[in-house]
């Protein structure tokens, strides 16, 4: 999540994960939304964010 009034650069994030990664575990995908949803306990709720492809996500495969 982007600090507050930040805007997001995908294709850097991109980048930057690349040189972080390996080529099989940068994902394809990226999404921004507002906040992690949270268990009680604090732990990111995986079952609760987004799933499927919603428009405005940004393809590292399609030409920009």
């Amino acid at each position: 999540m982007p600090a507050a009034g930040a805007e997001l650069d995908f294709a850097a994030l991109r980048e930057f994960a690349a040189g972080q990664l390996a080529a099989f575990k940068v994902p394809r995908y990226w999404q921004q939304i507002d906040e992690l949803p949270r268990t009680p306990t604090a732990r990111v709720a995986k079952h609760r964010l987004p799933a499927g492809h919603p428009p405005g996500e940004y393809d590292a495969q399609e030409p920009v």
